[in-house]
């Protein structure tokens, strides 16, 4: 999956807005909530009307120094209630966890 985000983040709320490739189609989702994942989470509903819910999240480094990857890890449960896991790789620890939502989406089916 394709993903290109920009998130602002301020003492309230977080907005981002992804665009993703979507079935070969180019998609914007945006989104607001308490954080960049619940507002991402939130953009995936408004904008694809995916039902999901982060229940669990981790991260840590993946090695050291100033060019180290991050790594998130997410448990997810959609409208069923059955979970779903998604891992997510970047520089970026917010990017990570945002390719860790859409691992978790992606394996669903």
């Amino acid at each position: 999956t394709n993903l290109t985000v920009v998130i602002s983040n301020n003492d309230n709320s977080a907005k981002v807005t992804a665009q993703l490739l979507v079935d070969g189609e180019h998609v914007t989702v945006m989104g607001q909530g308490n954080g960049p994942i619940a507002a991402f989470v939130h953009g995936l509903k408004e904008s694809l009307g995916v039902e999901l819910d982060v229940v669990d999240y981790h991260e840590h480094s993946m090695t050291a120094g100033a060019d180290a990857q991050a790594v998130a890890y997410v448990e997810t449960a959609d409208t069923g209630n059955r979970a779903r896991w998604g891992v997510g790789v970047d520089p970026s620890i917010l990017t990570a966890s945002l390719h860790a939502v859409l691992s978790a989406l992606n394996g669903r089916g």
